[in-house]
């Protein structure tokens, strides 16, 4: 999302690039970070989250406040780099979202909003994933857009390891055997929603 890309990319990177961003992400990387009510991506999940969710990268805010956060960083513990710097990680559990400490089936959702292009093993995170929602649940993952984007999203963050597009995407989730069941634009030039049924 526009506020994490802020605090990710160095000030010397956001200058290189800021020839090549769309007006609205380029906007958001000079404010304050959004509000949750307000948030396009936080708002384009929501729909799809029901009963026990857990979420990969909750950072030091969740989406949904009663989900199990997962963080590499400790819950309570001050996130150290880009917008969760000194900021309190609302994790529940301090782990990888490659492996998960949670029981096959756990939850009725799994929420992921830039996230997935953090891990080098796409599928075997994406099996992870499926492994710990319940038959019948859903993957629900925001992810940039690198077909959309003008530039690459590889470049904005160091630590991206994969450029995903609304075509790309949805082969990946189902050759782990997901079945996909929406992808749409959420930022515009920014960002999209996949949504998958186990």
């Amino acid at each position: 999302m526009p506020a994490q890309a802020r605090g990710l990319v160095p000030a010397r990177v956001r200058r290189a690039v800021a020839g090549h961003l769309p007006a609205r992400l380029l906007s958001a990387l000079g404010r304050a970070p959004e509000d949750d009510a307000t948030h396009p991506e936080r708002l384009a999940v929501l729909p799809h989250l029901s009963g026990r969710c857990v979420e990969i990268g909750c950072g030091y805010r969740k989406t949904l406040p009663a989900s199990v956060g997962v963080d590499l960083v400790p819950g309570g513990s001050p996130g150290r780099v880009g917008n969760v710097a000194g900021k309190p990680s609302q994790a529940d559990a301090a782990a990888d979202g490659e492996h998960l400490p949670f029981r096959d089936g756990a939850f009725d959702c799994l929420v992921a909003r830039h996230n997935l292009e953090h891990y080098v093993d796409t599928l075997a995170v994406l099996a992870e994933w499926k492994r710990v929602v319940a038959p019948g649940g859903r993957l629900v993952v925001v992810v940039p857009d690198e077909a959309t984007f003008n530039g690459r999203t590889l470049d904005l963050d160091p630590t991206h390891y994969h450029g995903f597009s609304q075509a790309s995407l949805p082969k990946l989730v189902e050759a782990v055997g997901l079945s996909v069941t929406r992808v749409e634009p959420v930022v515009p030039n920014w960002s999209f929603l996949l949504v998958a049924a186990r």
